[in-house]
């Protein structure tokens, strides 16, 4: 954990209930179905000519 008491979002206390409340299976299952929906809105057209969907990410890095 990075704790930083003279940044609120990062005191003990918060880093512990966004960790508890948050971060759980569901939450980021969900996070998950709400971005793959996303990203199956993205047209072929709008994706760059001869790459796929999965390498897109990648090409940027």
């Amino acid at each position: 954990m990075v704790v930083n008491p003279g940044y609120e979002a990062l005191t003990r206390s918060r880093l512990v209930h966004v960790d508890q409340y948050y971060l759980r299976a569901d939450t980021i299952a969900a996070a998950n179905a709400a971005l793959i929906a996303a990203q199956s809105a993205v047209s072929h057209r709008q994706l760059p000519a001869g790459q796929p969907a999965v390498n897109r990410a990648r090409s940027d890095r």
